[in-house]
Formats: C-alpha cells, sequence, structure tokens
C-alpha cells in the first residue's frame, strides 16, 4: 500500500469532453492537482494523461448537473502512457463552480489523501446447475473476494 498525501493548487484543463491527448494537459498542471471534464474517453486514461503531465492528482466533474455514477481505470497500469494519479470525482455543478472561480483569478487548494492499492488479484468462481431442478427457475448466485480488503461480496440474481 503506498499513501498519497498533498495540498496544492487545482488546474482547471479546458472545458472539452474529448481529454485524451498529452496535448490537452498543460504544463501547469505538474505538481498541482488536475481538474478534468468528463466526456467520452475512459476514466483511466484521463487519469494516466494527467499523471504523465506531472499532475499530483486529478479530479474528474461530470458533464452533467448531477454527479458521476461510477467509473474505473478499466487496466491495471498504463505504462505507455503516464503513471495513474489519486482521482475522484464531484458533481457537474461543483466542477463548474470551481471552473469559474479558477477562471475569475481565485487559486483553489486541493487536498487529496489516499491510501492506494494497484495489483492484479485472482478470483475463482463455481458455477453450478441441478440435473433435476426446474430449468425454468433458476437462481444464480456469484461472490468474488477481490474487490474490498474487508471481505467477500455476494450477489444473488
Amino acid at each position: 500500500m503506498r499513501t498519497c498525501e498533498c495540498c496544492v493548487d487545482l488546474v482547471a484543463l479546458h472545458s472539452s469532453i474529448n481529454t485524451r491527448f498529452q496535448t490537452d494537459f498543460p504544463s501547469a498542471v505538474t505538481g498541482k492537482i488536475a481538474l478534468i471534464k468528463r466526456g467520452t474517453c475512459e476514466y483511466g486514461l484521463k487519469t494516466a494523461l494527467a499523471g504523465a503531465a506531472g499532475a499530483v492528482g486529478a479530479i474528474i466533474y461530470n458533464n452533467a448537473d448531477g454527479a458521476i455514477g461510477g467509473g474505473n481505470l478499466s487496466q491495471i497500469s498504463r505504462p505507455t502512457i503516464g503513471p495513474y494519479v489519486p482521482v475522484a470525482s464531484i458533481s457537474g455543478l461543483d466542477g463548474t463552480f470551481l471552473v469559474t472561480t479558477i477562471a475569475a483569478g481565485s487559486v483553489i487548494i486541493g487536498s487529496i489523501h489516499a491510501d492506494v492499492i494497484n495489483e492484479n488479484r485472482y478470483t475463482s468462481n463455481v458455477l453450478a446447475t441441478s440435473k433435476l431442478g426446474d430449468k425454468e427457475n433458476i437462481v444464480a448466485t456469484g461472490a468474488h473476494s477481490d474487490s474490498v480488503p474487508a471481505g467477500p461480496v455476494s450477489t444473488v440474481t
């Protein structure tokens, strides 16, 4: 486990929802937290690009007013692009407020504290059916112990 902690300025990237190239990340993000608008590019790529630009963290804000429903890095690492940095998400309203405040000349200090584990984890699944059971009434259950350190998770459908 690695602990990341910083208290630095936020730097708002241009408001394009297609932040997918290294040139979209100005040198001003070096040593700072990049404020990035959500869009069609996956979170992991945006996070790795922020890391490649020298950002110490990233905040992805929604491209709609509400909160972001979810997101993930999609890959364990992206060594050909850049290192992952700690990343969080906020609503579009909060992100737009921050971008507007920064554009008006205010400096906003962001703080990140993250305990980070980024590793491959292996799991097994057990699938079973009954030879004599009702083929029209099937219960499927799945469990995995790789999602949270506290223990396994079970889902019944």
